[in-house]
């Protein structure tokens, strides 16, 4: 739909006094298929006819104040860019990892876990796929491929007077939940742990106020940008490696915990910043790359402006396999947990942990999830997770926290039988006997979920029901040194299949009255193959102020509010 405008209106409707409502009436024609890059697909068209201005009436009927009529609105120049879908991407992979384009295919869905014990469906699917691919590199025709999403900096660093980079995530534009699955697999590896965006600290100020004055201080902004597209960084990656070309800085729409609407057209004029990229220089040339970021030009000039600066990429040491590292963690005094899962408390360190680990022998291997890239949606005080398999392999403990040198702030212990039942009831009364009678239970026919919590939730104590663990594929962790590498990763149905979710941000401000949370969770034999129980012991409290921390938001006293 165009954008609309009304002629000018009455001054005295400008101002809201008796719960006037505006509205924009249109006219949609009937559906038309249409086909498109990404397939076919039904659209319409929306013509918009007028505004109503109305306020509430008798008996609830709403009354029009005035109707004014459409002006002509000159809309800004879209720029439009080549967004890849991820079927391009996937294409693009197996191109660069110079390997056969079902075979890729096949390693990205074995990794997404689609149609792993259906071949016909895997047939179908990968038939699909190849269709998808053709529609999408008809349309690209040799353009720069793009990418859009978030993007979140750190705090100003005075010394070095740059803004550092702590997280960068895609938004890769996917039209069902299979493709939702192979994003994850084949979205460009964009390495920004190294990216920086220096400006002088009179710079800094102004791009500050801009922020500042969008009520946008903290929090991720968001970006489109340009990108060269290159080998994986590792021969067991699918995704290609990506280096920034150019990058295009805006304010956020919308809440954070929503995802990002990607569109392939946007307006450079409403962009705070530029960020241009240079090509790496031969491998024999030590130099740095570099960049300039500057505010776009226009011919009316916007109060949202970013001066114009330097910024420098400087690549790792050993780009091949570069020592991860993690950003620092807050000094925040954590106490312990007063309920222990096999003697582990949330508020440990790394170090008491593992020791309380090593005095329970039975430790087979350790591995350690790989970093990601924060997700804007969701908390940080969980991305630094090891996993401890013990007890020939059906038992894994995994331990998450904001980094390995921050205090462990969730605990997960997931026993899986090979095959075979457990003793539930005689479990339950254990766990019981330990921890009290839970503050939720709900029975169930392999055995009851059980939720306890420290905290005060009233009645919507229906949300301390916190049990996050999520599905991994263990193969994509790195092992730590001095493991045992000899466990069979591929089996359907291990404890080491499960790890921590990173909850959601929402999720975790409704539930910070619960607490300290405890829970425990069976699956009888139908489920798994063999009976099997997950327990995970959470501090939502501290996971919430752990996030708020890293992600820079500012603490209630320092907040500003206008009235």
């Amino acid at each position: 739909m165009p954008r609309s405008e009304s002629e000018p209106i009455d001054p005295a409707f400008a101002q809201r006094r008796n719960q006037e409502d505006v509205a924009l009436l249109a006219r949609i024609s009937g559906p038309m298929r249409m086909e498109g890059a990404a397939g076919s697909a039904l659209v319409a068209v929306v013509r918009p006819e007028a505004f109503e201005i109305t306020e509430p009436g008798i008996g609830g009927a709403r009354q029009i104040l005035a109707r004014p009529a459409l002006a002509v609105a000159e809309t800004a120049p879209q720029e439009r860019v080549f967004l890849p879908s991820v079927w391009w991407l996937a294409a693009k992979g197996a191109e660069l990892r110079e390997v056969d384009l079902d075979v890729h295919l096949n390693a990205v869905m074995d990794r997404a876990n689609l149609h792993s014990g259906d071949t016909f469906a895997r047939l179908d699917a990968l038939a699909a796929a190849r269709a998808a691919i053709e529609r999408a590199e008809a349309g690209a025709e040799g353009a720069a491929p793009w990418v859009a999403g978030r993007i979140t900096l750190g705090a100003y660093d005075l010394e070095r007077q740059v803004w550092p980079v702590n997280g960068l995530t895609l938004a890769l534009p996917t039209g069902d939940r299979m493709e939702e699955a192979v994003a994850r697999r084949v979205q460009p590896d964009i390495d920004t742990r190294a990216l920086s965006v220096p400006m002088s600290v009179e710079e800094a100020r102004d791009f500050d106020a801009t922020r500042t004055a969008a009520r946008r201080r903290s929090g991720p902004l968001e970006f489109y940008a340009r990108i060269d597209m290159g080998p994986p960084r590792r021969p067991d990656r699918l995704a290609a490696s990506a280096q920034l070309r150019e990058l295009f800085l805006f304010l956020p729409q919308g809440s954070p915990s929503q995802p990002m609407r990607v569109s392939p057209a946007f307006d450079r004029d409403t962009a705070i910043a530029l960020l241009e990229f240079e090509a790496p220089a031969a491998p024999e040339s030590p130099a740095v790359p570099s960049a300039e970021v500057s505010a776009p030009a226009s011919e009316t000039p916007s109060a949202v402006t970013a001066p114009r600066t330097e910024a420098r990429a400087v690549p790792p040491a050993t780009p091949q396999e570069p020592e991860e590292t993690w950003p620092d963690t807050p000094d925040l005094d954590v106490a312990r947990s007063e309920w222990d899962m096999l003697g582990l408390q949330t508020g440990m360190t790394f170090a008491q942990a593992q020791a309380v680990l090593a005095a329970r022998d039975g430790i087979v291997t350790i591995f350690e999830r790989p970093r990601p890239e924060p997700d804007p949606a969701s908390v940080r005080a969980t991305l630094y997770q090891r996993m401890y398999i013990a007890a020939d392999g059906t038992e894994a403990i995994t331990l998450a926290a904001p980094g390995p040198d921050g205090p462990v702030l969730a605990i997960l212990r997931r026993l899986q039988l090979p095959r075979g039942d457990l003793p539930f009831d005689t479990i339950r009364q254990s766990l019981i006997d330990k921890y009290g009678l839970p503050a939720i239970e709900n029975a169930a026919s392999e055995g009851s979920k059980m939720y306890w919590f420290d905290g005060t939730p009233g009645a919507a104590q229906a949300i301390c029901r916190v049990h996050f663990p999520r599905r991994i594929d263990l193969r994509e962790w790195h092992l730590r040194e001095g493991g045992d590498s000899a466990l069979d990763l591929s089996q359907p149905s291990a404890a080491w299949n499960w790890a921590i979710a990173d909850m959601p941000v929402d999720y975790a401000e409704q539930a910070t009255r619960c607490g300290r949370v405890l829970t425990f969770e069976p699956e009888g034999a139908a489920q798994q193959g063999g009976a099997a129980f997950s327990m995970m012991l959470l501090d939502i409290g501290a996971l919430r102020i752990v996030d708020e921390t890293l992600s820079g938001v500012p603490a209630a006293e320092d907040r500003e509010i206008d009235f």
